[in-house]
């Protein structure tokens, strides 16, 4: 399964692309993919892959196992084929994939509770990746932090030149009552503090 990506984001009604497209929309798409051929639990991790943009090129595994790579085409192989605007590319092994054990998937029930979320963006150096974070932030054993998604990157006017910004999602719950915005706060200050301490990063305001 090979997947291509180029241009930018479009909304119905929207004549103009609302933003570029990037490794996490090629990611999402990936997985999507996956998910649809019943494939679950694929890992990115990022790599060096010789045809890909370095810092943005991941290699995808299942259980252990590569089945593929993403990431942004090289400025070398672009250039060689006059593209304008960064490309991405997908390469997966479905067959290799479908072969390997399928996840077991275990039910639990919707919580009752209502979730607390929060934004925050870090100015981290290129190399520094979400899955970090997310590790970085689950090291810690935080019980109410339930979840870490990605929201956005940002690089250009304002940013150094070798650095990023990086926005993510943290949601905060509770399985036993209705969190208060004081003891969510000094979790959520203790997370940031966490990840700018473990990966030199800097938060951005």
């Amino acid at each position: 399964m090979s997947l291509v990506m180029t241009g930018g984001e479009l909304n119905e009604g929207l004549a103009a692309s609302l933003r570029n497209l990037d490794f996490y929309d090629l990611k999402g798409a990936i997985q999507a993919a996956l998910d649809a051929a019943g494939v679950y639990g694929s890992d990115f991790q990022a790599a060096d892959v010789k045809h890909l943009r370095r810092g943005q090129a991941a290699v995808v595994s299942l259980d252990g196992q590569t089945i593929g790579y993403a990431g942004r085409l090289d400025d070398a192989v672009a250039g060689k084929y006059k593209f304008k605007q960064p490309v991405y590319v997908g390469e997966i092994n479905l067959d290799l994939a479908m072969d390997l054990p399928a996840a077991i998937s275990v039910y639990k029930p919707l919580s009752k509770y209502p979730s607390i979320v929060r934004d925050v963006s870090f100015v981290a150096k290129r190399d520094i990746t979400f899955a970090q974070v997310c590790e970085a932030a689950a090291a810690g054993q935080f019980d109410l932090l339930r979840g870490l998604s990605f929201v956005d990157v940002y690089e250009g006017q304002g940013i150094a030149p070798d650095e990023r910004s990086l926005t993510i999602r943290l949601e905060y719950r509770s399985d036993e009552r209705t969190l208060v915005e004081d003891e969510v706060e000094s979790v959520h200050k203790e997370i940031v503090e966490r990840i700018e301490r473990e990966l030199a990063v800097k938060q951005r305001v």
